[in-house]
């Protein structure tokens, strides 16, 4: 389940149109490079499109071992050993650093940069001013929903699609799933299934 709910997730993401939230490199304005910039959130597409940005098609999920190893596996004892508390309950607090937000610890952040340096996965976060890469935060989007019996000619995929139009349905899960990546982002996914209650709980996390 969790392998085809993180399929799924990648042919969501993969499937959605992308406009580059981009400005031409106002130190050589001859340049076809393009660099990211905050004011672009406050621009419209025809503004966008005028400085150069162009359409194109949806980033892609990385499935990363680091995560799955070190995150995913906490994350599902949390929801095993504690599945009778509030949905809301569930997610793992462990990874909020006090003062820091979302920011994952440093043995984790290192980690997962070894993992994914070379590749140039993490070339966004690379500051080159500090010689070192920016913060990595963490995300988690968590659902759970319980099968009785009528749906038993449900496959994986159509649990998987489930949850995502559920999450499509709640505004700040939405914005983490349709958010613009910029091409990549590292992700961890696990799910439990509690047979007497017949209740899938699926947390789907997302480090970028």
């Amino acid at each position: 389940m969790s392998l085809v709910m993180f399929e799924e997730m990648n042919k969501y993401v993969k499937s959605l149109s992308r406009l580059d939230s981009v400005r031409v490199n106002l130190e050589n304005p001859d340049s076809k490079f393009r660099s990211r910039n905050w004011c672009d959130l406050y621009k419209t597409d025809k503004e966008l499109i005028f400085e150069g940005a162009k359409w194109r098609t949806g980033d892609s999920l990385i499935l990363s071992a680091v995560i799955q190893d070190q995150i995913m596996s906490r994350n599902y004892n949390l929801i095993r050993n504690n599945h009778t508390l509030d949905l809301h309950s569930l997610h793992n607090m462990e990874w909020k650093i006090p003062g820091m937000g979302n920011d994952l610890n440093d043995t984790l952040r290192t980690k997962i940069i070894e993992e994914n340096a070379n590749p140039k996965l993490l070339q966004g976060k690379w500051m080159a001013d500090f010689k070192c890469y920016g913060l990595l935060c963490y995300t988690e989007i968590l659902e759970s929903v319980c099968y009785r019996g009528y749906e038993t000619g449900h496959t994986y995929q159509d649990v998987a699609i489930h949850f995502i139009d559920g999450w499509n349905l709640s505004p700040p899960h939405a914005a983490l799933m349709n958010a613009n990546y910029n091409n990549k982002v590292i992700v961890g996914v696990t799910t439990y299934f509690h047979k007497e209650t017949k209740t899938i709980f699926i947390s789907f996390v997302f480090v970028s």
